[in-house]
């Protein structure tokens, strides 16, 4: 595979995932996913693997999280709308 972004380049862009989202940096959403990095290839030679977030909280509330489903998540909602 022919690469384009010299060894410095290819630094920048490496650190620049790991201090930041993509939002900070003027792209759209909140997680590196394998469209806004391009190939799975280049995350594996940086050394670099996608991870999921845990299912649950390991001490998660389960009051504060039917408030923020009765309260929070609907003004969310219809302010994304």
């Amino acid at each position: 595979m022919r690469q384009v972004l010299g060894e410095a380049e290819q630094s920048a862009v490496r650190q620049a995932v790991l201090d930041h989202r993509p939002r900070d940096l003027g792209l759209s959403g909140q997680f590196w996913t394998r469209r806004l990095m391009g190939a799975a290839d280049r995350l594996k030679r940086w050394g670099l693997t996608f991870q999921r977030p845990g299912k649950w909280a390991a001490e998660q509330d389960p009051d504060a999280v039917r408030r923020w489903h009765e309260e929070a998540w609907p003004e969310i909602r219809a302010k994304a709308k």
